[in-house]
């Protein structure tokens, strides 16, 4: 028998009639300043995971390097990546609950060294190009030396690979050399538009020698061609085990072991090195070849993405119900029969790279190609695992669908148009006895992307909380705000709750496609439009579209009502005036402002607890020293307010009263005037500065420079050495908006795109100097299709989206979704509203 031939049949020894899945999950450990854990100090967290389990240490060359426990074992890459594998099972949620056990040691020890496990697929500032990949130490392993040397001369990226990537790779039974030979075609087939629907992107601006998608898949490109990405022939349906074999055999090597030792052999083919002797570790040659769909004695798939636990169950779920199901197998496979060559994958990867969702690849629209490979999976799929694999479909195909369901259809669904604004004249959802105005398709997210904004809101709020601090407790600090007097004087008052901000609607212009984000505004005084996403998702409810889609999908809204009560109690019942049990409420604002109708629905949900609510003008609230009331005499333990801070400085001699119940700390006010802080535009300015940036860490302000606009003020524009500047804004207008620093409703909000001619831009600069408005980096929102209805006629368009953020007590809550036909989004350009669905 010849080595080739002892591969073969090592390789078979794997068959069996079992339908499992393993998961092998990496992870990059590192600290806020983005610095790596050492290896000595990952072989403190392995000892330390060693005893809490009463696992076993993995040690080679006289380190640790894993531990061995009774569910799962933990390795190290050569990066000094974590990374988990779980022995494979039949029922993938299993998987997940010996993962969550895992997590629950793991970030305990890791995050007592100040150290924290993430799932993401490059390392944040090497996909930046912020730091040089030399930087990051190699762990000190004789075969990743070996490696990290054979790399350097087969490909560009090879150091990449091995220090700043990390995937989510699945093991797949086969029951004999056909069914091994026929999943790893599908698989290898497939693999371009899997390495999509699981990439797992930070959403940060990348190094320019990337392209925009699929990241982790372009460093891969350009290791080592002999023994990464697709094999020779591997498409042929006369494949087999053997020809697998004799690939490897006949290919250069790299390391092998013989008779206990690690020889590199790189400078030689395996067959070369070995002649007439027998091959003594047979998986361990295996494992130093690296193709996208390796065989050893199962299926390793290695092309997507490392991912949180349960989109990778998610993942892998899909995968169970192609790789297990013979229908679907050869259903995909003759789907994808014009695909011959491992070139053809190649380019395809290529082409995604570049373009995305928006690529053409295998002689047809890529979306095509996923509506088809989901279509052939769910009709097959087990009842209970549907969602989970409906998950893993992109957002952009979801929009493509509820498109579908109107187009070539449209004069039906305009009566369903018109039911729904007469739904909505005779609605509470209304602003200034205006009615709101919206188009036909709803505003889509699915559970992925409100992950993704709850995340943004964790980090945001840890800068916010940071920034606060600092402005109490620094007056040099605070001089940079320019704040009234009076208003320092109100924000300097001692807090009575920890929350620094109760209630916000955190702006942001979202990419869907790329999950980049920049933010808009942060609106923490005066938060409202809940009541309009109420009403319209009532209105849409109603409709022939609305109704086909949530056929197909699962559809939730968010309640942002009682979410608020409770999260308002909570405040309360931790506040230092708390007097009862059950609060009397007051809501308040200066009421011709106020959207009245809005005020109702939260009264009445207040009530709903046993709180005894008022809407009352803000003026009209009394303090006579011990206790806060209303006009007819309610005494009131907490106030949430509505009216903006710039109204009450306005109007401080009329609003007494409660300006005196707040300074007297005897009433719980929802929220305080340290809301002001991070309200005021000028904030965005202020967090681009040397004097916060030294306080923030390093990965809080790497997500400022990402994701704040660039912001300064406008009076500072006009400073001598601010010249050059001035003069590119003056002539790229359209990169550029004004905003006053302290505003409401997008009013003086001036955008250089809406502006026809540059001297008129210029004029609007100079007029709004000493008026002390901000100049600002204009963002160009994320476009989506959408249809007017006019009378007896329809047309197609796509619209600008902006993305609101309800947040309660620093929780991600909900969504508001306003649109418009313009590049700006405000109620002086045409903006409109959408309802706000999530589907999984």
């Amino acid at each position: 028998m010849t080595n080739a031939d002892r591969i073969t049949e090592y390789i078979k020894t794997g068959i069996n009639n079992n339908k499992r899945l393993g998961l092998e999950l990496e992870h990059f450990v590192y600290d806020e300043n983005y610095t790596v854990i050492s290896y000595e100090q990952m072989a403190e967290c392995l000892t330390k995971i060693v005893q809490i389990t009463k696992g076993k240490p993995a040690v080679e060359d006289g380190k640790i390097m894993g531990v061995m426990t009774k569910d799962y074992n933990l390795s190290l890459e050569p990066g000094c990546q974590l990374e988990i594998s779980i022995a494979p099972k039949e029922n993938t949620d299993e998987i997940k609950q010996i993962y969550e056990g895992f997590r629950t040691i793991a970030d305990k020890v890791f995050g007592d060294k100040g150290f924290k496990l993430y799932e993401q697929a490059v390392l944040p500032f090497i996909e930046s190009g912020e730091r040089d990949i030399d930087e990051i130490p190699l762990l000190p392993k004789e075969r990743y030396k070996a490696m990290d040397e054979h790399f350097k001369d087969t490909g560009k990226y090879g150091k990449y690979m091995m220090r700043a990537t990390a995937s989510a790779q699945v093991s797949i039974d086969f029951c004999s050399e056909k069914d091994a030979v026929l999943k790893m075609r599908v698989l290898e087939k497939i693999a371009p538009i899997v390495a999509i629907l699981t990439e797992n992107r930070t959403g940060i601006k990348r190094d320019k020698k990337w392209n925009e998608y699929i990241l982790r898949t372009q460093i891969w490109q350009s290791v080592d061609n002999d023994r990464c990405g697709y094999f020779e022939n591997s498409l042929s349906e006369n494949y087999s085990i053997e020809r697998y074999a004799e690939y490897i055999y006949k290919c250069r090597g790299l390391l092998v072991k013989e008779k206990g030792r690690l020889e590199k052999i790189s400078n030689s083919k395996v067959e070369e090195w070995f002649g007439d002797r027998e091959i003594e570790d047979i998986d361990y040659l295996l494992s130093m070849y690296f193709p996208t769909v390796r065989i050893k004695k199962y299926i390793e798939y290695r092309v997507a993405d490392s991912m949180p636990v349960d989109e990778a169950v998610n993942y892998i779920t899909f995968i169970k119900s192609i790789v297990y199901d013979h229908s679907v197998l050869l259903k995909i496979d003759k789907l994808f029969d014009c695909v011959n060559s491992t070139d053809d994958i190649y380019k395809a990867e290529e082409i995604i790279s570049q373009n995305g969702y928006d690529s053409f690849v295998y002689g047809r629209p890529l979306l095509e190609w996923v509506d088809e490979i989901f279509n052939i999976v769910l009709e097959s799929a087990a009842p209970e695992d549907r969602d989970k694999i409906r998950s893993l479909i992109p957002i952009v195909l979801i929009n493509k669908h509820y498109v579908d369901i109107i187009k070539n259809n449209e004069s039906s669904h305009a009566a369903e148009d018109i039911k729904i604004k007469e739904y909505l004249n005779s609605s509470t959802a209304k602003y200034h006895n205006r009615v709101v105005r919206t188009l036909y398709i709803p505003k889509i997210f699915t559970k992925k992307e409100t992950k993704k904004f709850g995340s943004i809101i964790d980090e945001l709020y840890g800068i916010f909380d940071k920034v606060i601090e600092r402005y109490m407790t620094d007056s040099d600090y605070r001089k940079e705000f320019g704040f009234s007097k009076e208003l320092e004087e109100l924000i300097l008052s001692e807090p009575m709750y920890s929350a620094n901000i109760p209630i916000a609607r955190i702006d942001l212009f979202f990419d869907e496609k790329t999950r980049k984000f920049k933010f808009c505004e942060f609106n923490t005084d005066g938060t409202s439009a809940m009541n309009e996403d109420r009403e319209l998702n009532l209105a849409f409810k109603q409709s022939g579209a609305y109704k086909e889609f949530s056929r197909k999908y699962n559809c939730s809204t968010f309640e942002l009502f009682d979410s608020w009560v409770d999260e308002a109690l909570n405040i309360y019942n931790g506040s230092k005036c708390k007097k009862r049990d059950i609060p009397n409420v007051a809501i308040v604002d200066f009421l011709e402002y106020a959207t009245i109708n809005e005020f109702y629905i939260f009264k009445e949900a207040f009530e709903r607890r046993g709180c005894k609510t008022v809407v009352c003008d803000i003026r009209d609230i009394r303090y006579d020293g011990e206790r806060c009331y209303t006009e007819n005499g309610m005494e009131i333990d907490m106030i949430y307010r509505r009216a903006v801070t710039s109204d009450i400085l306005a109007n401080m001699h009329e609003a007494e009263g409660f300006i005196n119940a707040y300074k007297s700390g005897k009433i719980c006010l929802l929220g305080d005037f340290r809301t002001q802080i991070v309200h005021n535009k000028i904030l965005f300015k202020i967090l681009h500065m040397n004097k916060t940036l030294e306080f923030l860490s390093k990965k809080e302000a790497d997500f400022v420079k990402n994701h704040i606009p660039f912001t300064m003020s406008l009076d500072d524009l006009f400073k001598e050495e601010n010249e050059n500047l001035r003069n590119q804004i003056f002539s790229d207008k359209d990169n550029w908006i004004i905003k006053p620093e302290d505003s409401y409703g997008s009013k003086g909000v001036h955008a250089g795109v809406e502006i026809d001619d540059t001297q008129d831009w210029i004029k609007t600069i100079e007029e709004s100097r000493n008026k002390k408005y901000i100049i600002q980096e204009f963002c160009v929102p994320y476009r989506l299709e959408n249809i007017v209805f006019k009378q007896n006629d329809f047309y197609w368009t796509d619209t600008s989206n902006l993305t609101g953020l309800f947040v309660y007590n620093s929780k991600f809550k909900g969504i508001y979704s306003r649109i418009s036909y313009e590049q700006m989004i405000s109620t002086q350009y045409n903006e409109m509203s959408l309802p706000t669905i999530v589907t999984g």
